[in-house]
């Protein structure tokens, strides 16, 4: 995800567009300077659009509003707000359609391809999604730096969807449905303290000191497969009653880091990096009624050292372990381990003064579980 953020500048930019299938959409974008000395600035972006489906009787509207202000405060401390919301409302497209009337024929002709092989009037998506948050940094010397990122977010989303998963090889498609019901609220900060220190002529050390806290909470029901009526494939006829069902579920997840990490410089030529992470995570909650919960600590390093030639050639060599939980429980109801990978990679880049632009050859070998 990547965030429009307020410069010190007054810009506007209007966009509109129009095309087939009714598709309507308008959005702008205006960045302004809220004070006379320019040391608060703001910017507002802002979209809705509108357009039917490729099937019959599907459609999605969406609407996006993203403000953003910077305070500077003094040249050393300045402090960015940021908030969103996006809504998408309407009837969504699912494109599953069988092999018999598609790609094989059949003595009835083939499958219109607009045709809805989902159900127009259950079929439903309303999706909001909304966060909130902030980048505080503060100069503390001229060599020391602190910064703070905080973000919530929250996802609420009702989806119900009828879709055909097979046919009789005659004129009846086979079909079932999914259904979710549930939201998502997300807690994220990071703080860390990064240096630029010049040890010697020629030696510069970067370090990084940080910790980072994720709590996130989901709820709701979900049922990932359910029966639903057939429908003939050439002539359509919708409405058939079915009923819905759903379990719930709830997953409650903490995660909490401590890392550091530096960045040494030596002469014009070498550049050595190394960091150290450790977290600890848990989760408790549970998915049809199977425990997801879990309790971890671990550990994971990262090195790497880059030669600089003169000539704009680069070899380089690094190594790298990643983790991440996972919640949830797989079909089977058993709960998921975290993720765990490590890769080491070795290349060569070369950026030639001759040639605007970098080539790389590189070799690495990842493997995760």
């Amino acid at each position: 995800l990547v965030t429009k953020r307020p410069h010190k500048k007054r810009a506007l930019e209007l966009n509109a567009e129009a095309g087939n299938r009714g598709r309507l959409g308008f959005s702008a974008d205006y960045n302004g300077i809220a004070n006379s000395d320019g040391t608060v600035y703001y910017r507002l972006v802002g979209q809705v659009r509108g357009e039917d489906g490729m099937q019959r009787g599907t459609d999605m509207k969406s609407y996006y509003f993203a403000p953003s202000v910077t305070m500077e405060f003094s040249k050393q401390t300045s402090l960015t707000l940021l908030a969103s919301v996006q809504r998408e409302d309407g009837t969504p497209t699912n494109g599953f359609l069988p092999a018999y009337g598609t790609i094989i024929n059949t003595p009835y002709g083939r499958i219109n391809p607009r045709m809805n092989a989902g159900e127009p009037d259950f079929d439903r998506l309303k999706r909001t999604q909304a966060s909130l948050g902030w980048l505080l940094s503060h100069e503390i010397s001229k060599d020391w730096k602190f910064t703070q990122n905080y973000k919530f977010s929250r996802l609420d989303i009702n989806q119900r969807n009828v879709f055909a998963y097979g046919s009789d090889n005659n004129r009846t498609l086979n079909r079932g449905y999914t259904f979710t019901d549930g939201d998502t609220k997300t807690h994220y900060i990071d703080n860390r303290v990064q240096g630029d220190l010049r040890l010697a002529d020629g030696v510069r050390l970067k370090p990084v000191f940080g910790f980072d806290y994720l709590k996130t909470d989901t709820r709701g029901q979900n049922n990932g497969f359910g029966m639903a009526p057939g429908l003939d494939m050439f002539a359509p006829v919708y409405g058939a009653p079915f009923s819905v069902s759903a379990t719930p579920y709830g997953l409650h997840s903490k995660q909490l880091g401590v890392y550091g990490s530096a960045e040494l410089q030596l002469g014009s030529s070498w550049l050595v990096n190394a960091g150290l992470r450790h977290d600890r995570a848990k989760n408790n909650g549970s998915i049809n009624g199977a425990d997801s919960s879990y309790k971890v600590n671990h550990n994971s390093v990262n090195v790497g050292a880059m030669y600089l030639t003169s000539f704009g050639l680069a070899p380089y060599a690094s190594y790298s372990e990643s983790f991440k939980p996972v919640a949830g429980v797989d079909g089977y109801g058993t709960a998921y381990r975290p993720y765990e990978g490590r890769q080491a990679e070795v290349g060569i880049k070369l950026e030639p003064t001759w040639l605007n632009g970098t080539v790389t050859l590189a070799y690495f070998d990842v493997k995760e579980k």
